[in-house]
């Protein structure tokens, strides 16, 4: 390698997961000449989050190539990630989820998060989320009672929000989403539609 870099105590923000890092340590290697430069980033690891003495972990990998074009792959992994109102903003804010999907969903819990971010040329980053939930809870208002004990995976793709085979507590009932969307509809609304399936399906109380 051309040069080596090893950062320690950094901080940033990542445009493909908005919210502020800290404790950012790892290595860079850069190889290359002038406008023939690659960037390879080995596993800088960091925190978010940071609170109260705890902070989600994250570790990010990929490289960057300024030629024959300009290309980037990179992917990030957070464990341990609360699922707060900060987050909703951030992530509405940045477009990788419609508006109004957080305040929807009124989801909280913990959660591990997989993003990557692809680019090209001048063309605009493909950014994708993969988020496995573990022991989640919902308020939604479209629910009959709260879901919890939330367990899968949900997909954020072009700001739409796709899931299925979620399973979820709603009261005593245990009830399983095979399909679901959150997006936006042509007139600008936010939509949500699910498929829920259920031996029994509990009445909504108070």
């Amino acid at each position: 390698y051309d040069l080596t870099l090893q950062l320690a105590g950094g901080t940033a923000k990542a445009d493909m997961l908005p919210i502020p890092i800290s404790d950012l340590h790892g290595d860079v290697f850069v190889h290359g000449i002038g406008k023939r430069t690659e960037v390879q980033i080995d596993a800088i690891r960091g925190r978010l989050q940071e609170r109260e003495g705890r902070a989600a972990q994250m570790a990010l990998v990929g490289i960057v190539k300024t030629y024959p074009a300009y290309a980037e792959d990179l992917t990030i992994v957070v464990r341990q990630l609360e699922l707060d109102p900060a987050l909703g903003q951030a992530l509405e804010a940045s477009g990788s989820i419609t508006a109004g999907t957080w305040a929807n969903l009124k989801p909280s819990g913990m959660v591990d998060v997989i993003s990557h971010q692809a680019r090209t040329g001048d063309a605009a980053a493909r950014l994708e989320h993969t988020v496995l939930m573990r022991d989640v809870r919902s308020d939604a208002e479209m629910l009959p009672q709260p879901a919890t004990d939330v367990t899968g995976e949900l997909e954020i793709r072009g700001g739409e929000l796709a899931f299925r085979s979620v399973r979820a507590r709603l009261g005593s009932a245990l009830v399983q989403c095979s399909a679901g969307r959150v997006g936006s509809t042509a007139s600008g609304r936010t939509e949500v539609s699910m498929q829920l399936s259920a031996e029994r399906f509990p009445d909504r109380k108070s």
